[in-house]
């Protein structure tokens, strides 16, 4: 069940990112959530219920913001907010050739929590 609690943590951890995202750029933004996790064990095991909520919290205060946010900022705040809780879940980047697109996601044990795995099939991701 998707707390307002959680979707305001979301909302907040999403306005933060996509503001650092404009003003610092993306490998700044990443290196400082890096920083701010790298001291938490991913020990923490999940079920899926628990990382479906989060998923869905993320796209209920997406919708919430005004402005578009993307799946760069989604998957950015996912992949902190569950590795702030010790959940080893993955950043994963990805393109399609044809039209060309590129994509963000999060994996836990390679299984995406925020797309659907049919959507993610013309994408492949990098190493």
């Amino acid at each position: 069940m998707m707390t307002r609690i959680r979707v305001m943590e979301s909302a907040i951890t999403l306005m933060v990112i996509k503001i650092m995202l404009l003003v610092i750029g993306f490998a700044r933004t990443h290196a400082f959530l890096q920083w701010r996790v790298r001291d938490r064990r991913t020990t923490t095991e999940p079920d899926t219920t628990a990382l479906d909520a989060s998923a869905r919290s993320i796209v209920a205060a997406a919708i919430l913001i005004p402005g578009r946010i993307e799946c760069l900022e989604q998957s950015l705040a996912l992949w902190y907010l569950l590795r702030r809780r010790g959940v080893a879940v993955e950043l994963t980047f990805g393109m399609r050739q044809y039209p060309f697109g590129a994509h963000a996601w999060v994996t836990y044990r390679g299984e995406p929590l925020n797309e659907d795995r049919e959507a993610l099939r013309h994408y492949v991701a990098f190493a």
